[in-house]
Parts: structure tokens; C-alpha cells; sequence
């Protein structure tokens, strides 16, 4: 957020904060330094023709293109608690224009996909035809909830790794786990399974027991993936600078 035109100074840094904070509390980020070339800010100037004084708070793309507009009206507030930036007035402040100012943030969100893109790049490390049934079962499991593609540079990648045990006791441990990682290789988030079964047991066929693993572990990919959707969203929005 940018220095408030023709605010007193006190205004100023003191609404910013008290805006960032509320933009915070509503799970949106927000920071009163920094930011990048990506983020939004937003600036607020003083419309006072005499009648009618208003806060006008315009928000801004990182490319400094205007988003939007909101009138914020500050007729009759008091003239000695806004010269100090009184901490009351500007809670109260922020707290009436947090939801406008999250409206106008709505109408630049990028266009959301119908579904996450994502490649099933590899399962390995399974005896037997573990990494083809589990890679199977895993493509069955997500089918439907995402556009699953066999190349694309943008599309986040998801890769199945399978770990046995000593056995033990007649016991085998067995874990799986999947990691989801953006199109650049970075690891976004890991969804991992572990279970005991008969030693030996999966040395050759997997069948229904890649089924059930898949199953299970899609629901959490599933999560990650709104949650990694949600974030990139939100990240990049506001930048508010004192």
C-alpha cells in the first residue's frame, strides 16, 4: 500500500498496518514492505471537495494497470483522532474496507483450470509389478478429478516411491510415498502410506493391495493439490507498502 496522498503521516502508516493485518486475519497475504514484480498494491489517496470526504482506495497490478476502485467514506470522522492516526479509528478503518478491497482483489484472480494438470512421471523401487499396478491404480484414482498428461512443461508432476522392509517375524514393513513437485522439479508436498504385511507377499503381483494404496493415497494428493492451487492464488496478490 502507498503512502495515502494528503493523509498525515500518522495515517498513513498507521491505516497500512492496521490493513495488512486485516487482509492477514481473512487469509490473505499482505505486507507493508518487499513484495515483487508480481504483486498487486494498492494506494489510497484523499478525495475531499468540500462535502463527501472520502478515502479512495485504488488497487494496482504489478504492471502498475488499475484493477479497481473503492470509495471508502470518511465524512464526519473526527478530526483530532485522524491528525494522530488514532489506533481505534484506524482498526475501524481497515475493517471496513478489508472485504471491498478483497472483492476487487477477486476480479484479478487468474483463470482458474477445470482441473490441476499433472504427470505421473514414475513409481519405483516395488518387487515385483508393484511400480505398474500402483502407477495404474494411481492413474485410475485420480481420473476425473484431474487432467492427467504424459508431457507439458506446466503441468506439476507426481512421482510414486516404494520402500520394503526387513522382514521380521514373518512381518514386513512396506511405506509409499508420493511427492508432488511443481513443473521446475520442486518438491510442493508429500503424501506417504505405511503398513505391515505377510514377508514376501508383494515379491511378484500386487493386485488389489495397489488398488487400496491408491485409493487412500489419492484423497491426500487430492488435498495437496487444492491446497497448492489455493496458494498460488493468494501468494502474489497484495503488496502494501508504507
Amino acid at each position: 500500500m502507498l503512502p495515502i496522498a494528503d493523509a498525515p503521516p500518522a495515517v498513513a502508516e498507521g491505516l497500512a498496518l492496521a490493513i495488512a493485518a486485516g487482509l492477514r486475519a481473512k487469509n490473505v497475504p499482505a505486507v507493508t514492505r518487499g513484495g515483487n514484480r508480481e504483486s498487486a498494491f494498492l494506494q489510497g489517496r484523499i478525495d475531499d471537495p468540500g462535502h463527501d470526504a472520502a478515502i479512495v482506495w485504488e488497487l494496482f497490478a504489478g504492471d502498475a494497470s488499475l484493477i479497481g476502485a473503492y470509495r471508502q467514506p470518511i465524512e464526519g470522522t473526527a478530526l483530532v483522532d485522524w491528525a494522530v492516526g488514532e489506533s481505534r479509528l484506524m482498526a475501524a478503518l481497515a475493517q471496513a474496507s478489508v472485504g471491498p478491497i478483497i472483492v476487487l482483489m477477486q476480479g484479478d484472480l487468474p483463470p482458474e483450470s477445470a482441473l490441476p494438470r499433472i504427470i505421473l512421471t514414475q513409481v519405483t523401487g516395488a518387487p515385483g509389478d508393484g511400480n505398474e499396478s500402483l502407477a495404474l491404480a494411481m492413474r485410475t484414482a485420480l481420473a476425473g478429478s484431474v487432467e492427467l498428461l504424459n508431457t507439458g512443461t506446466a503441468a506439476m508432476r507426481l512421482e510414486g516411491k516404494v520402500r520394503l522392509g526387513q522382514a521380521v517375524k514373518e512381518r514386513q514393513s512396506v511405506e509409499i510415498s508420493w511427492v508432488v513437485r511443481d513443473s521446475t522439479g520442486q518438491e510442493l508436498g508429500l503424501v506417504s502410506q505405511s503398513n505391515s504385511v505377510a514377508a514376501g507377499s508383494l515379491d511378484s503381483q500386487w493386485r488389489g493391495i495397489a488398488v487400496t494404496a491408491a485409493e487412500w493415497a489419492a484423497v491426500g494428493i487430492l488435498e495437496l493439490l487444492d491446497e497448492v492451487q489455493l496458494r498460488r492464488r493468494t501468494a502474489q496478490r497484495l503488496r502494501v507498502v508504507r
